[in-house]
């Protein structure tokens, strides 16, 4: 009966050893395939209870997600090395960890910070003390209940990430509201710098609160007026301004004049229809459309503009003053759906830019005597158009400056 058992005995061994060899030659053709995908925490849980925690920390880059129970056996096992290097590999590691890798890897620790989570004064003071604000303060969210004096000393040494700070300020104590007798505090100690800090982060949260409320503290879809469309800009919620561009009720002149001051061309391009029969000055917007090379959209609403008293041929005279030279060619179509028949200026414009370019300096003098005696002024201010004055200079000797000044001065 002994006998059988010990042989018994040694059957399961033999069979459980067998089970780990096959085990481990299966864990092991995972870690040389080439393929992208990270490894998880059950494959290294595995690892380790095969006996194959060397293999696990030689291997660490090979994995996503591990955990503090992985991070802990490692330590435990004197793989801090491994683990110090591959912290990338862990995630929601926490204040034990931490301090672990501080110890003798603080390198690595302050590199991958976000691999750990709800840290807490103890090792902020230890960023703070080495002088790391940055760090500390890209990583703010890796941390919870944070003090006072934290708070101010990232927001007087950090030189960037302070918008993280501002959307992360929950992890500090006192984020909802004001504290005044913090601010008095550091006032009278004539703490200036800290005082100003505080209170401008104090002006930002209150700036941020308004702006995350400002959707149900608002009804565009209904009607909105001058001060609603300011305060929208100010608090970056300027699409409602254009999306209801329809429903303003007051100037549009003071609205179009207030969305132009903030370069929002682009936006009144795309919804010009919304403008027609209102009270706005059209010919700002002409002239703006083709400052910014925007002439598809004078093109395509000629005869919208037409019937608000702006011709063909102003539209084509903005286009030339205004527009970059290489997009004049466009303002033919103008004239190929335009009744008027005093083109020959414009033409003539379109064919200096066109000598010019090529450096045809003879044919640009042949040219602007014939224009001097038959088609003289070449515009309203007797000179040409400062883009192509501009290239002319580039591409030509001084004297036809000197020749031909009173086009140029």
């Amino acid at each position: 009966m002994e006998n059988f058992d010990k042989n018994n005995g040694k059957k399961l061994n033999s069979k459980s050893l067998t089970f780990k060899k096959s085990q481990t030659s299966s864990l092991l053709s995972l870690l040389i395939q080439k393929n992208s995908d990270k490894l998880d925490e059950n494959t290294a849980s595995k690892l380790i209870n095969s006996w194959n925690i060397d293999i696990l920390a030689k291997n660490l880059n090979k994995f996503e997600k591990l955990s503090n129970n992985i991070a802990k056996r490692l330590i435990r096992d004197w793989y801090l090395d491994s683990l110090a290097k591959n912290l990338p590999s862990f995630h929601w590691l926490n204040k034990n960890i931490a301090k672990a890798v501080i110890k003798d890897r603080y390198g690595s620790f302050k590199n991958c910070l976000n691999s750990f989570s709800q840290l807490d004064n103890q090792i902020a003071y230890i960023l703070i003390d080495n002088k790391d604000y940055n760090e500390l303060a890209h990583h703010i969210r890796s941390f919870d209940h944070l003090d006072n004096e934290i708070l101010i000393a990232l927001l007087v040494n950090c030189t960037k990430y302070s918008q993280i700070l501002l959307h992360n300020r929950g992890v500090f104590h006192e984020w909802w509201e004001p504290n005044k007798d913090l601010l008095f505090s550091l006032k009278r100690k004539w703490k200036i710098i800290e005082y100003k800090k505080l209170k401008e982060f104090y002006h930002k949260i209150k700036f941020e609160t308004i702006k995350e409320n400002f959707e149900s503290n608002n009804n565009f879809e209904e009607w909105f007026y001058i001060q609603d469309a300011k305060e929208a800009i100010k608090y970056g919620k300027w699409k409602y301004v254009i999306e209801f561009l329809d429903h303003f009720r007051w100037d549009y002149k003071e609205l179009v004049n207030l969305l132009i001051e903030w370069r929002y061309i682009e936006e009144l391009k795309n919804n010009i229809s919304k403008l027609w029969w209102h009270d706005i000055d059209r010919y700002e917007l002409v002239s703006q459309f083709s400052i910014t090379n925007n002439y598809n959209v004078l093109i395509k609403n000629a005869d919208n503009f037409e019937e608000e008293w702006i011709t063909n041929i102003e539209i084509a005279d903005e286009i030339i003053r205004n527009s970059d030279l290489e997009y004049r060619d466009a303002i033919k179509k103008l004239e190929d759906y335009s009744d008027d028949e005093d083109w020959e200026w414009i033409n003539y414009n379109l064919d200096f830019y066109k000598i010019v370019k090529k450096s045809e300096k003879e044919e640009f003098i042949s040219l602007i005597g014939y224009f001097k005696s038959d088609f003289f002024p070449l515009s309203s201010d007797k000179k040409l158009p400062l883009k192509l004055r501009n290239l002319v200079r580039e591409k030509f000797w001084l004297n036809i400056f000197t020749r031909y000044k009173d086009l140029f001065e």
